[in-house]
């Protein structure tokens, strides 16, 4: 199984792990995604923590999280795996990170000969694909501009910590919201539903390209 929900099962490296958002109103909803920091076993039931890189509104961060989902990709070898982490602690080290929504991400080098990186901007969707995009050459997704439109009122169920944030059109525009909604925004469940895919029809599928609601990710 590709991503999993329940009982007690192993990730390696730079897998990708969600949070579920709370409420009725937004069941199965995805409002978060990282990536797991070493190999370790979880298990659901008991809700214990495990420790991820995440990209939050204060920049890239290793914490302890209790997640409610994990995508494992099946056939990555020991050298993708190694790059993903490599990848990973290059973006960790750069000084100047900012969240942003739209795009989800952005890797801004000083020049093509050193490769130095001087600013990264994220979501925690756009952290994780482009951490698989770039590192490993595994395109998960669509290009951004053909991802299904998503309303304010819709992100503001999914994103109910920073609902209120998300009322100013001052803030909205420091996310890269600019103009009417709605937005084609990279949200955190299509991961989810790019790893089944993957599983389904392998890599030679190419990327995968979200419906509208995928935002939702019902377990199996």
């Amino acid at each position: 199984m590709p991503v999993h929900t329940s009982g007690f099962c192993n990730g390696h490296v730079c897998a990708i792990v969600g949070t579920y958002a709370r409420g009725a109103s937004v069941q199965n909803a995805v409002d978060h995604v990282g990536l797991l920091v070493e190999e370790c076993s979880i298990d659901f039931g008991h809700g214990q923590p495990v420790q991820v890189h995440e990209m939050l509104r204060e920049g890239l961060k290793t914490n302890q999280l209790i997640v409610n989902l994990l995508g494992v990709m099946k056939d990555l070898d020991p050298a993708e795996i190694t790059k993903l982490e490599q990848w990973t602690l290059e973006m960790l080290r750069c000084e100047h990170q900012q969240y942003h929504v739209l795009p989800a991400s952005i890797v801004t080098r000083m020049d093509t000969t050193s490769g130095t990186i001087t600013e990264v901007q994220f979501s925690c969707a756009g952290f994780v694909e482009r951490c698989y995009r770039d590192a490993a050459g595994i395109r998960l997704l669509v290009d951004e501009s053909s991802l299904p439109p998503i309303a304010l009122q819709a992100l503001c169920s999914v994103w109910s910590d920073r609902a209120r944030a998300l009322q100013s059109t001052k803030i909205r525009k420091r996310y890269g919201l600019h103009g009417p909604e709605p937005w084609p925004i990279l949200m955190p469940g299509y991961l989810f539903h790019a790893i089944r895919h993957v599983d389904a029809h392998g890599r030679e599928a190419g990327p995968y390209q979200p419906q509208s609601g995928d935002w939702r990710f019902a377990p199996r």
